[in-house]
């Protein structure tokens, strides 16, 4: 089997692989969710290619594909921690977000019954 695009890379990863180097090639990434290693008659042959994606596998002689399971997560987006904000500041966001609660209810309390 093989899967039709998802390339990671515009070239293969490892050249004359085994099927175990191109499974371990896979695993140390963190994209990558599959490997296909080409059979002896696609040039180049035994070659590996990682996908970032194991959907839309097609058949296709000679070619071994590795599917790493179960599937990874993506990264979680880094960002900027947030900046220390002062006693005064949470107190005032308390107050507002507590305002907010309180009109809610009210309105919810006047409408409902």
């Amino acid at each position: 089997q093989d899967v039709a695009g998802a390339d990671l890379m515009n070239e293969p990863a490892l050249v004359d692989a085994t099927p175990e180097q191109c499974a371990a090639a896979c695993i140390e990434r963190d994209d990558c969710a599959a490997a296909a290693l080409s059979g002896p008659g696609d040039n180049p042959p035994a070659a590996c290619w990682l996908k970032m994606s194991s959907a839309g596998t097609v058949r296709k002689d000679g070619v071994s594909l590795c599917v790493v399971s179960p599937p990874r997560t993506p990264r979680p987006i880094a960002y900027d921690a947030p900046a220390a904000v002062s006693a005064a500041e949470l107190q005032e966001r308390r107050e507002k977000i507590k305002g907010a609660i309180k009109h809610a209810w009210d309105g919810y309390r006047r409408r409902a019954f």
